[in-house]
């Protein structure tokens, strides 16, 4: 029963350090995905547009709020003369970059790693609650028990996160 109560424990344990790494995982995943759909791109604030490498901007074009998208871009003819424009879209309108208008905390992406997150602490919690129970011996009794009272404080946590990540398809940032 002890090594089975050690098992339990292990699992318990690698559960919670996969939901506590899933963020920073993810959110490494989503900057990168961002940063790869702008290569050879630089945004300009004061102008709100983003430059290609040839030196054409893409402008604002419009803004997705259901969505959470803005949308930039470069005029059709200036694209469709450009040396490098196989290279660079297939689009005869113009090149067009989409940029998400929410960051990474408000993103559905955090919004899903989250609520993964906390499915594995409420699932390894539920794990301690049950081996409290089951145990005798006062040593794993207490380590189930602490094991209980830190899932708890994660999944707190973590359910305040998802709700934080509530998207208001109102909300301008």
């Amino acid at each position: 029963m002890v090594s089975e109560a050690w098992f339990i424990g292990g699992y318990v344990l690698l559960l919670l350090l996969v939901a506590v790494c899933l963020e920073w995982i993810a959110r490494g995943s989503h900057e990168r995905i961002h940063r790869a759909k702008t290569v050879g791109f630089r945004y300009h604030d004061h102008l709100n547009a983003w430059q290609c490498s040839e030196g054409t901007y893409l402008r604002h074009a419009e803004t997705d709020r259901h969505a959470r998208v803005a949308r930039f871009r470069a005029e059709a003819k200036v694209c469709n003369g450009c040396r490098i424009k196989e290279r660079c879209t297939d689009s005869d309108d113009g090149r067009e970059l989409i940029h998400p208008l929410d960051g990474w905390p408000r993103s559905e992406m955090a919004r899903f790693q989250r609520a993964l997150s906390l499915s594995l602490i409420v699932l390894a919690s539920l794990f301690c609650a049950i081996e409290t129970v089951r145990q005798s011996a006062p040593p794993l009794r207490s380590f189930f028990l602490c094991g209980l009272l830190v899932g708890m404080a994660l999944a707190r946590r973590e359910l305040r996160r998802v709700r934080e990540t509530r998207l208001d398809p109102l909300q301008t940032d």
